[in-house]
């Protein structure tokens, strides 16, 4: 038997799909992630599903923007958060 055939017996689309987010996070060590890019490569349903999520992260991505925040409203929030705690 040979390698892909392995992939294709051990292949379970719902348990792929809960790790598409864990990937698109960077949370996957890199032999973590060239397992499942491996495993998902074999399923045209997985490689859509991820296709769109992995779209759609970078569209919020580049629509949202990270913003800097000045040195005083950092301070401003860490201080309503201080505050909270001790109330």
């Amino acid at each position: 038997m040979d390698a892909k055939q392995r992939l294709i017996d051990r292949h379970n689309c719902q348990q792929l799909m809960r790790k598409v987010m864990l990937l698109l996070d960077g949370e996957m060590s890199d032999t973590e992630e060239k397992d499942f890019l491996a495993n998902v490569s074999i399923c045209n349903h997985c490689l859509e599903s991820y296709h769109i999520e992995k779209n759609f992260k970078d569209y919020i991505f580049n629509k949202v923007g990270r913003k800097k925040l000045s040195v005083e409203m950092l301070s401003s929030i860490r201080e309503k958060i201080k505050s909270q705690l001790d109330a």
